[in-house]
């Protein structure tokens, strides 16, 4: 983390967890549906390097990281 702080100093593992919901390619891949339709995908993807990193902190210190997709039947 760029802050004074660590993510270490400020998050307590037991009582805390990173979510991170529908980083998945149809909103975020510049092949995916969104990126089809004619959205830009470059503001969401500058988010991915902080993102990992944010991701390999947090689990360096014990925090959980969950992972949420969207998943459709065909029903």
């Amino acid at each position: 983390m760029k802050d004074d702080l660590a993510l270490a100093d400020w998050v307590d593992p037991s009582a805390s967890a990173l979510i991170v919901v529908d980083v998945q390619n149809d909103f975020c891949h510049s092949e995916g549906v969104f990126s089809k339709r004619g959205f830009d995908m470059g503001p969401i993807q500058a988010i991915f390097p902080p993102l990992r990193l944010l991701m390999k902190e947090a689990r360096g210190v014990g925090v959980p990281v969950i992972l949420f997709q969207v998943v459709h039947s065909p029903d």
